[in-house]
C-alpha cells in the first residue's frame, strides 16, 4: 500500500488520504458529483443525464449555482 491510499482511523472514523477515486465514480450507476472551490471537478454519466448534459465532460462547464433554484 503506498501513502496516498493509507487508510488512517481518527476518533473512530476511517479516512482515506490521496485516495484515487475516478473509478468509484465513474463507474457508479447513481449519480456522483464532486464539487472542490466551487467548481464541479468530477461527475459520472448518470450525474451528466439527470442534470440533462450529454456528458460528464459538458457538465463541468456548469457551476453549482447554475442548479440552484433560486
Amino acid at each position: 500500500m503506498t501513502e496516498g491510499s493509507r487508510l488512517f482511523s481518527e476518533n473512530g472514523t476511517i479516512i482515506t488520504k490521496g485516495l484515487d477515486l475516478t473509478g468509484l465514480v465513474t463507474h457508479a450507476t447513481d449519480p456522483v458529483l464532486i464539487i472542490s472551490d466551487g467548481y464541479f471537478i468530477q461527475c459520472n454519466a448518470a450525474a451528466a443525464t439527470i442534470f440533462g448534459t450529454s456528458s460528464p465532460d459538458e457538465f463541468h462547464k456548469i457551476k453549482p449555482q447554475d442548479l440552484s433554484q433560486e
